[in-house]
């Protein structure tokens, strides 16, 4: 685990990443979107965001079994099953990244 009090500035501007990614709209779009529509949790690139910010504060998590989590998901979303093969996001996809998003604030005090 990394020393949180000298990085304390990075997990900031990291769990804010992901506060303003857990605002984003979730509601289910009525065609499939594209990279010019507006934010949706619906794109893969909101998970590339989620994964990206998870994984660099997995190292700052004391948290074993929250470290666990955070490595299966983002592990996850970045797969060929879910990132390549799979076309369409569904809401459980979501459900679980906003469940985890928030344990992940929670474990940071946000």
């Amino acid at each position: 685990m990394v020393n949180l009090e000298n990085n304390a500035e990075d997990i900031n501007e990291l769990t804010s990443g992901l506060q303003s990614l857990l605002q984003v709209d979730e509601s289910q779009p009525d065609r499939i979107l594209n990279s010019t529509d507006p934010p949706s949790k619906w794109k893969k690139g909101w998970f590339a965001g989620v994964s990206g910010r998870i994984e660099i504060l997995i190292d700052y998590v004391s948290d074993k079994e929250l470290q666990k989590q955070m490595r299966n998901k983002t592990k996850f979303w970045i797969s060929d099953k879910f990132a390549g093969s799979t076309p369409f996001t569904t809401q459980q996809n979501i459900n679980e990244a906003n469940e985890l998003i928030r344990k992940v604030l929670v474990h940071f005090n946000r």
